[in-house]
C-alpha cells in the first residue's frame, strides 16, 4: 500500500511514517519545509525516516496544484494522510490570508487531486488541533476525518490501515 503523507517532515508525520515503514508499507513524504517549525529539524526527521526504509521526499507546497498533481501522477498513492497545515490560533490572527490559503485551499487541492486520481474518499484523513474537533468519519461515514491530534493515530489504525498487525505497531508508536 502506498501512503502519501503531507506535512511529511513534521513531528506527527515522523511517528506515523516510522510505524508504516516498520510495517513495510510504501511511504511517500511531501512537505514544503516552511519555517514555522525548524526546517533543520524537519530535514533530520526525513533523514531518520529514510534510514528506516525507502521514503521519497517531495518538496512541494500543497498550494501548488501543478506540482502536487505531478507527485500524485508519479507516486499513485492508495491513501493520503493530510498533516500539512499552518498551525496555531494566535499566528493565524496575524496572517489570516496565509492560514486560509494553506489550510483551506491546500486541503481542497488535495481532495480534488484525490478525486482526479480515483483515490476513494474513505482513504483520506486529516487532523485538527483540539479535542473538540468533530470526527466526521465516525459520525457521518464520509471517510474524511478531521479529529484531534490525540485521536489521530487511532483513526489511522481504524480507517486507513485495517490489518491487525498495524494496530499493534501503532500501540508501540504511541
Amino acid at each position: 500500500m502506498r501512503v502519501l503523507i503531507t506535512g511529511g517532515a513534521g513531528f506527527i508525520a515522523y511517528h506515523l511514517a516510522s510505524a508504516l515503514l516498520r510495517n513495510n508499507e510504501d511511504v511517500i513524504l511531501l512537505d514544503n519545509f516552511n519555517n514555522f517549525y525548524s526546517p533543520d529539524i524537519k530535514r533530520l526527521n526525513v533523514r531518520d525516516l529514510q534510514l528506516l526504509g525507502p521514503a521519497p521526499m517531495h518538496v512541494v507546497d500543497i498550494l501548488d496544484r501543478a506540482n502536487l498533481r505531478d507527485v500524485f501522477d508519479k507516486t499513485r498513492p492508495d491513501f493520503v494522510v493530510h498533516l500539512a497545515a499552518w498551525a496555531g490560533v494566535r499566528p493565524s490572527l496575524e496572517k489570516p490570508e496565509l492560514y486560509s490559503a494553506v489550510n483551506v485551499t491546500g486541503t481542497v487541492n488535495l481532495l480534488e487531486l484525490a478525486k482526479e486520481f480515483s483515490i476513494d474518499v474513505k482513504n483520506i484523513i486529516g487532523i485538527g488541533d483540539s479535542e473538540n474537533d468533530i470526527c466526521m468519519v465516525r459520525e457521518c461515514g464520509t471517510g474524511i476525518a478531521f479529529c484531534s491530534q490525540t485521536s489521530y493515530l487511532n483513526l489511522v489504525a481504524d480507517i486507513i490501515i485495517t490489518e491487525k498487525s498495524f494496530r499493534k505497531i501503532l500501540e508501540v508508536a504511541v
